[in-house]
């Protein structure tokens, strides 16, 4: 299992993660494509500015944004079963 010990450890995974993904494709990454990768996998863009962030606070902010995901998510499902009736 993989965890990180220090807020140093995260900041050097998430430079590696988009190291690797700027090379894929044609080796290009925009802001854009990385604040939408950061929402889509509830990442706060708050690391992206600070640079370094406590671990325990990313966390924090992870988890909170994980629920707001899931609220929408559960609430698409009520409004698509209205919409069938």
């Amino acid at each position: 299992m993989w965890t990180l010990e220090s807020e140093q450890a995260l900041r050097e995974y998430l430079i590696e993660k988009i190291i690797s993904k700027a090379n894929e494709g044609d080796g290009k990454l925009s802001r854009g494509e990385l604040k939408k990768n950061f929402e889509e996998n509830c990442i706060s863009t708050a690391v992206l500015k600070t640079g370094v962030m406590d671990y325990k606070d990313f966390l924090k902010e992870r988890r909170a944004l994980m629920v707001m995901k899931m609220e929408r998510y559960f609430q698409s499902l009520g409004e698509a079963e209205m919409e069938t009736e």
